[in-house]
């Protein structure tokens, strides 16, 4: 026996029609389904809450001497003067991250003996790292400036260490005896 299917072919005119129809409203459902998509994403409400968030960096220098006591040994001789040279006894650190002119300057004292005999603080030399010249320091009461911000803003910011070197040429006007002088430097920041 043949089962007779519950779905029957419709043939003709009519069948096309009725397929339409289903199709027509099939394509409204479709657009109605859509449109209240379109609504309930629309009308939903949105909420959004905003802060603004802020820093400061607090401002920093630092600036240390390696040490506080510097001892330039033994006389040397050339044959032709003597002369006391310390090289690279000092290391001045330096960092900074103030954005203005700052200038480092270096003053001293009059070497004094404890016999009360003086030598003239400009007859010491200093030089900053293995290149150039040494430099007399300024008359006692004055100051010389070592270095300042010109060209050195970004590599401060990360740091610098300076070696330091000295030398005294004896004039043969001395006295005998230990002599002592004060250096300072000074980090002048507007």
């Amino acid at each position: 026996m043949v089962k007779k299917s519950l779905f029957r072919l419709r043939k003709g005119r009519h069948a096309r029609a009725r397929a339409t129809q289903i199709g027509a409203r099939a394509h409204k459902w479709a657009w109605a389904w859509l449109a209240a998509a379109l609504v309930l994403f629309s009308s939903s409400s949105v909420f959004a809450a905003e802060f603004t968030i802020r820093f400061a960096v607090p401002p920093r220098a630092e600036f240390y001497l390696s040490t506080d006591y510097v001892d330039l040994g033994l006389p040397q001789t050339d044959g032709v003067r003597t002369y006391f040279e310390g090289q690279n006894v000092v290391t001045l650190s330096f960092r900074t991250n103030i954005v203005s002119p700052w200038e480092i300057h270096i003053s001293g004292t009059d070497f004094r003996s404890a016999a009360g005999t003086s030598i003239p603080i400009n007859r010491l030399q200093w030089k900053m790292g293995n290149t150039g010249g040494y430099t007399s320091m300024a008359p006692e009461g004055e100051t010389l400036l070592v270095m300042d911000w010109h060209g050195l803003t970004d590599e401060i910011l990360a740091g610098q260490q300076f070696q330091i070197s000295y030398y005294l040429e004896l004039m043969g006007d001395e006295y005998e005896g230990a002599h002592t002088s004060t250096i300072i430097y000074s980090l002048f920041i507007p």
